[in-house]
């Protein structure tokens, strides 16, 4: 996998937010946790790569480093409390990202037609 295929976790899990929450200003003083949850969210939806430095191949996290990790540092590291050493360099794949927007988009965002069928509220008319 060539590394122009990636994304940083951390811009991706910024795009993330400004999909879901485009007229929310992005606080800069909370915005690691808000990262490193996006990440998180990120995670559960799509593979998550890391390479342990410039010169290592780029390898999928594993499921056990997954669960026994916590991301950082607004999504730019995974620590974990038994000490191994922090993964500094985590992405995903640029076409995971668009996988990973539209199976949130489906999973949280009302359905216009399946409201109307089932007699919901209508938005309202310009």
């Amino acid at each position: 996998m060539a590394e122009e295929d990636l994304l940083p976790l951390s811009i991706a899990a910024r795009r993330t937010y400004a999909r879901f929450f485009p007229y929310h200003a992005f606080d800069e003083s909370g915005a690691g946790r808000t990262l490193d949850t996006v990440a998180l969210a990120l995670s559960a939806l799509v593979p998550i790569y890391k390479r342990e430095n410039r010169d290592s191949q780029i390898e999928k996290v594993s499921e056990q480093e997954l669960a026994a990790g916590q991301f950082g540092k607004g999504a730019t590291r995974m620590d974990f409390a038994d000490g191994r050493p922090a993964i500094e360099f985590l992405a995903i794949k640029r076409a995971d990202l668009d996988v990973a927007l539209k199976t949130l988009e489906r999973s949280i965002l009302p359905d216009p037609m399946a409201s109307r069928a089932a007699g919901g509220a209508r938005p309202p008319e310009a």
